[in-house]
């Protein structure tokens, strides 16, 4: 498994919407005054707060945001705003790129289809906090693991023997 790289402070770490749309989508803003606390210089995606039916923009939008922030090389990392439903529609258009491109892919809920992806192609991912939680609870331990992780931090995790316990 490849791990993307540490971040640095100054950094940048897009903001996108690849599923649903946001019911609030000041979220985005005040996720991303949390990651400029951190130190890190966030950066929303031109189609973040779209909505388009339950979703956050059309799929063509939805994609084209995530495959721009991917491709970026001055994006270091990038975070999911919300879940809901929808990434299984991005999966044909960005499945081939995230291995190209290892950088921390961040979200839950829906967003674990890409985190899927990510993992599949040999790239490290994080099962995450997402923009409401930064922007209501951001100083929680939560969000404490996650900005640790995002500088290099990784937790180390013991399991005592047992017959059932296998790899993977």
């Amino acid at each position: 498994m490849i791990r993307p790289q540490p971040l640095r402070c100054g950094d940048c770490v897009a903001i996108v919407s690849p599923a649903g749309a946001l019911q609030q989508p000041e979220i985005l803003h005040a996720a991303a005054d949390r990651l400029a606390a951190w130190g890190l210089k966030p950066v929303i995606a031109p189609h973040a707060a779209a909505c388009d039916g339950y979703f956050a923009g059309s799929i063509e939008e939805r994609a084209a945001d995530f495959l721009a922030m991917l491709r970026d090389d001055c994006v270091k990392a990038i975070l999911c705003s919300y879940g809901g439903y929808g990434c299984v529609h991005l999966l044909p258009n960005i499945y081939n790129e995230v291995a190209r491109y290892p950088k921390w892919i961040m979200g839950m809920s829906d967003c674990s289809a890409l985190l899927a992806a990510c993992v599949s192609s040999g790239i490290q991912s994080l099962h995450s906090v997402q923009c409401r939680h930064l922007a209501e609870k951001g100083c929680d331990e939560s969000s404490e693991y996650l900005r640790k992780t995002l500088f290099g931090w990784l937790p180390f995790y013991s399991v005592n023997a047992h017959p059932l316990n296998r790899q993977g």
